[in-house]
C-alpha cells in the first residue's frame, strides 16, 4: 500500500510540472481588428478633449500584439490628435473577465501646421480587454496626461483570463 501512495504521489508531482502553463491573452489569435470609442483626453495647458477614437491593431500570438496606431474625430484639437503605432502585451488576469496587458510606448501626437508635437509618451501604458470585446485605457500618461475611453473591438476581440 505504501509503494502504491508513493507511486501515486510521484504521478501526481510529474503531471503537475508537466501541465503546461496557460497565460493570459486575447481570442482570437493573428487578427487585425480595429477598436472605436469616445476618448477624453486631458494635457496640463491644454483644453480638455472629448473624441470618438479609432486604433488599429493585431492580436499576434495572442499575448504579444501590434498596435498600427490611432486617429480621432469630433471638435476642437481632435483631428490633429493621433496614436503612434506600437507594441503590446498581455501580462496577466485581472479577475473572471477581464485581462490586463501594457503597450510598450504609447505616443499621443498633437499636429499642428504639418509639424507633429509629441504631447504624451508613456512608456508600459496600463490598459484591460474583457471578454464582452472591450479594450478600456483610463490613467495617467506622461507628461501631465491623462487619457480615459473604452473601445470595442471589430471584429470582436476578447480576454482569455
Amino acid at each position: 500500500m505504501k509503494l502504491y501512495s508513493m507511486i501515486s504521489g510521484l504521478a501526481l508531482v510529474a503531471a503537475t510540472i508537466a501541465a503546461p502553463a496557460y497565460a493570459s491573452s486575447v481570442s482570437p489569435t493573428g487578427t487585425a481588428f480595429s477598436a472605436t470609442g469616445s476618448a477624453t483626453l486631458m494635457k496640463t495647458g491644454y483644453p480638455t478633449q472629448f473624441c470618438t477614437l479609432t486604433i488599429t491593431g493585431n492580436t499576434g500570438d495572442g499575448v504579444n500584439g501590434t498596435l498600427g496606431g490611432g486617429s480621432n474625430t469630433g471638435s476642437g484639437l481632435c483631428t490633429s490628435i493621433s496614436v503612434a503605432p506600437s507594441t503590446f502585451k498581455i501580462t496577466g488576469t485581472v479577475d473572471a473577465t477581464h485581462v490586463k496587458g501594457e503597450v510598450a510606448d504609447l505616443k499621443v501626437i498633437l499636429t499642428v501646421a504639418g509639424v507633429p508635437v509629441t504631447m504624451c509618451d508613456q512608456t508600459n501604458a496600463a490598459f484591460t480587454v474583457d471578454t464582452s470585446g472591450n479594450i478600456v485605457f483610463n490613467g495617467p500618461l506622461a507628461p501631465n496626461c491623462s487619457v480615459t475611453t473604452t473601445l470595442v473591438t471589430s471584429p470582436t476581440i476578447v480576454a482569455v483570463p
